[in-house]
């Protein structure tokens, strides 16, 4: 039951892909996201992650339209099982 966590996705509000969207989190309900910028700075947590990330930081830095500048960061998806993390990149397009 591998996860297959996409690479990227496009928060700007026209209603396709705003959402950082995992197929399949629904398995893992005690999962946590942390989003990592590429300083390695946490601007994203959240215990029960349900598909619901518009790139909004939660975390650190904060910019006047209250979303995170487009660009590559880094996450850490724990399952909540004995599970080893899921690691990698993500682009947010703007």
């Amino acid at each position: 039951n591998a996860l297959k966590i996409p690479d990227g996705f496009s928060p700007d509000g026209d209603g396709v892909n705003d959402y950082f969207v995992i197929p399949g989190i629904e398995k893992y309900p005690n999962n946590t996201l942390r989003v990592l910028n590429r300083w390695g700075e946490e601007v994203f947590v959240r215990y029960r992650y349900a598909n619901d990330w518009s790139g909004e930081p939660n975390l650190g830095m904060r910019l006047q339209d209250g979303k995170l500048p487009g660009g590559t960061y880094f996450y850490i998806f724990e399952t909540g099982t004995e599970d080893k993390p899921i690691t990698g990149s993500i682009y947010i397009n703007k």
